[in-house]
């Protein structure tokens, strides 16, 4: 699966987990779409990687 799809699947899928933690954000996850049938590790990188 190519990064963009990657991308477009599970970003839209962990933005929409609310964040019970006062604001503060999470820096990565584990999504999971059964419908797809595999898992995906989202992380936010603070620096230019």
């Amino acid at each position: 699966m190519a990064m963009v799809n990657i991308l477009n699947t599970y970003v839209p899928l962990r933005a929409s987990i609310e964040n019970k933690d006062n604001g503060k954000a999470k820096i990565g996850c584990v999504a999971f779409s059964p419908k797809l049938r595999h898992q995906c590790v989202l992380c936010v990188w603070t620096q230019p990687i």
